[in-house]
């Protein structure tokens, strides 16, 4: 398996991380999820990095999901974060998907010129 040229993966306070680089392939679905087995303690979440993939096939979220089932990796436990989490997520893998946010800031109130801040006090966010 060739997972060093397009995953990295780190345990974090008993959760996995892995980020994905790349294209989403079905092939590559199947082999992320029987290394996550090797690599799973058993407990604690699995959270899917999506931010840097550029393309997911159609149909390699459902052939991951199915490899985990194979695999003993809980799906309910795994969580696909990011930009792309959406395209990866399926009925049983759920997603975390960073809020939106309006101009390129986060809406604090406390940029120079932001007028998020007098907005909140009107009533009108």
């Amino acid at each position: 398996m060739e997972l060093q040229n397009y995953l990295s993966l780190r345990h974090a306070n008993g959760n996995v991380h892995i980020d994905i680089d790349g294209r989403f392939t079905s092939d590559k679905a199947r082999q992320l999820s029987l290394y996550l087995a090797t690599q799973y303690p058993g407990s604690g979440n699995v959270f899917i990095h999506t931010d840097r993939l550029d393309e997911i096939e159609p149909e390699a979220p459902a052939v991951f999901v199915n490899w985990l089932n194979v695999s003993g990796v809980p799906v309910d436990r795994v969580y696909a974060m990011g930009r792309r989490g959406l395209e990866m997520s399926t009925d049983s893998l759920r997603a975390i998907v960073p809020k939106k946010h309006h101009n390129d800031h986060h809406g604090c109130g406390k940029c120079k010129n932001c007028t998020c801040g007098k907005k909140e006090t009107a009533g009108e966010v």
